[in-house]
């Protein structure tokens, strides 16, 4: 891995310190795992499969695969490789999908600052979620219902 460049790179694209820090971890775990399981020496030789093999073996071994791909992501991104820029983004999406499905949508009543009167109204109208608000309000005519 090209630290010094990748580093670089995210600095002029306004990462945080930590937000480099976090992305240089990511992509060493990586890397890593590449070399322990893979027996490839470095991330700018992996394959899209091995990138599919790490999202399987971190989904049971790491805390947050997405967050990892988000960094490898951005490390192809600088590097120009199309190819795993494309499918570290693929993955990701496929991720989040995922886990969108599986959230329990935030309760009204949960919202700060929001007046209790109108989660009332809302309620009245079997409005009880921030999923369903969003539903309800999705066009000029259901938000005038």
């Amino acid at each position: 891995m090209d630290e010094k460049g990748f580093r670089e790179f995210l600095r002029k694209h306004g990462r945080s310190k930590s937000a480099i820090e976090s992305c240089i971890g990511f992509v060493r775990k990586f890397e890593d795992y590449l070399q322990e399981h893979k027996d490839v020496k470095e991330v700018d030789k992996a394959t899209p499969d091995d990138i599919r093999e790490f999202v399987s073996w971190g989904k049971k071994e790491l805390k947050s695969i997405n967050s990892y791909l988000w960094g490898i992501h951005r490390y192809y991104e600088f590097t120009s490789d199309k190819e795993m820029y494309r499918v570290t983004l693929d993955l990701r999406r496929q991720e989040i999908e995922e886990r969108r499905g599986k959230r329990k949508p935030l309760d009204l009543k949960k919202i700060q600052g929001v007046a209790s009167k109108h989660v009332e109204r809302l309620e009245s109208l079997g409005i009880i979620n921030v999923k369903q608000m969003i539903e309800a309000g999705r066009t000029k005519t259901q938000r005038q219902e």
